[in-house]
């Protein structure tokens, strides 16, 4: 939602954008339990790479992303 609002304040013309999220319960090499969330974004049809660069950025900038990267490892992705 983050990424669809900045793109269109900057009025910036960007398709589809998909975003699906996985979470995994992880072991560290000690046994602590990690909680890694993954979220892989696809966007159609595939901006300009300075405009794909920008939005990337924003998507880790998203009110929910950083309320929860205090207690989980969040990975962004994107699937061309």
């Amino acid at each position: 939602m983050t990424v669809r609002m900045y793109a269109q304040q900057r009025r910036l013309d960007v398709g589809k954008i998909t975003v699906v999220v996985e979470h995994q319960w992880l072991k560290d090499e000690v046994g602590r339990t990690l909680d890694r969330i993954e979220k892989l974004i696809h966007i159609e049809p595939q901006p300009p790479d300075d405009v794909l660069h920008r939005l990337l950025d924003i998507a880790d900038r998203c009110p929910v992303h950083r309320a929860m990267s205090g207690s989980a490892e969040i990975v962004t992705r994107y699937d061309p």
